[in-house]
């Protein structure tokens, strides 16, 4: 049995996985896959093709897995079995050229490509994870081939494109597609403005705050796994999945600029979880000396959330980080009349940014929910479901 720390808040918990492998040189790294999507809670069989089998032994999976790997199909029918369930999700990672082919055909010669056959008539959800060399995947008849599987309600996750090759993705964005596959939300768009503002003090010094962006990076995976598609402005800790498109923005006049040009699109939600400077200096255009007392003068910065709503007519759910004392977070936000406010409480004696932690009160003029006592992980998770409640 592989041993590996299960996560505290498991989005897969009760999930079964049908993991079908495909002879990529790729199949190195599904090990790993299946030990994560088990951490994310997921029950996860294996399924190999013979000539997977010969790059990677069933061993190998069968100890990723903690059950034996199914290779053949037998008398015990497996390729329909396994997708007795219709909850049940096949995924298959990597998924070659070839079997991409032979599935778009309706061929069934392997363990793999008959449990796609049999989940594409049965109605599994199906998510395909590409990974070859470039020129094949380029290839008008693997396009052809993946456009019709998608017409069929197959989710393709488009590989990473780099040196060459459409190499396999990793772990992040396969489990947020398989997410995606039990989503609520239909054609909705978010907007979601994060991360950490600052403005300059001359060429080389910054002013800025300690936000950890935290927040809005789970919030922009927990509103794509819910089904929204989400455009992020502004910086991340960390890279968010490649199916989130992402603008970068560090400088209070870069996110009143991206943000101005994006909102020319529609969107159903924008959210403003980013902790943008409420000051930002006259910016001095030569490095200011070192050796005495400098002052800066400190003007008011462009307020992002009023601009929105100037251009965004939908829903505008802002953050608001404030003291615990604090009781009506809408009524900080009366220019720009947003139809919810998530506030984000801290002790002042603590740190209020970059704890894995957090204490929200979801507000809107009818109702307020706490949501406190769980990692930010689980947090946005539920503070997603109270956006997609009013956007539907």
């Amino acid at each position: 049995m592989i041993d590996f720390a299960l996560k505290e808040f498991q989005p897969l918990r009760g999930k079964n996985v049908i993991l079908a492998t495909t002879a990529s040189v790729s199949i190195y790294r599904v090990p790993d896959l299946v030990r994560d999507l088990r951490r994310e809670g997921a029950e996860v069989w294996v399924a190999m093709s013979h000539d997977s089998a010969r790059l990677v032994s069933p061993e190998m999976m069968r100890w990723a897995s903690g059950r034996e790997v199914v290779t053949e199909l037998s008398g015990e029918v497996e390729h329909i079995a396994l997708l007795r369930d219709k909850n049940a999700i096949l995924l298959i990672a990597p998924a070659s050229y070839n079997t991409i082919g032979k599935i778009a055909s309706g061929v069934a010669d392997s363990v793999t490509t008959s449990l796609a056959s049999n989940a594409l008539g049965n109605g599994n959800p199906m998510v395909v994870v590409p990974a070859m060399h470039l020129s094949m995947y380029s290839n008008p008849v693997l396009q052809r081939n993946m456009k019709m599987l998608r017409e069929f309600g197959v989710r393709i996750l488009d590989p990473i494109v780099e040196e060459g090759k459409a190499k396999f993705n990793p772990s992040v964005p396969v489990i947020d597609e398989i997410i995606r596959t039990s989503s609520t939300v239909r054609g909705k768009r978010a907007l979601v403005i994060t991360g950490r503002g600052q403005g300059s003090i001359d060429p080389v010094r910054i002013i800025a705050n300690r936000s950890s962006g935290e927040t809005g990076y789970w919030l922009s995976r927990a509103l794509y796994r819910i089904g929204f598609d989400v455009t992020v402005i502004g910086n991340s800790p960390r890279d968010l999945p490649q199916q989130i498109r992402f603008i970068h923005a560090e400088y209070v006049d870069e996110f009143v600029e991206k943000v101005s040009g994006v909102l020319k699109e529609e969107f159903d939600l924008v959210t403003v979880p980013a902790a943008i400077p409420d000051f930002v200096p006259a910016m001095s255009e030569e490095k200011l000396k070192s050796d005495g007392h400098v002052k800066l003068e400190l003007t008011p910065a462009p307020k992002i959330v009023d601009l929105i709503r100037k251009m965004h007519s939908g829903i505008l759910i802002p953050f608001r980080l404030t003291v615990t004392s604090e009781k009506n977070g809408l009524a900080h936000f009366e220019k720009s009349r947003p139809d919810g406010v998530v506030v984000n409480f801290y002790d002042q004696a603590g740190q209020p940014f970059g704890d894995s932690n957090g204490s929200f009160v979801f507000e809107t003029k009818k109702r307020r929910k706490e949501i406190s006592g769980i990692n930010k992980e689980e947090a946005c998770s539920r503070i997603a479901e109270e956006m997609a409640g009013m956007v539907q």
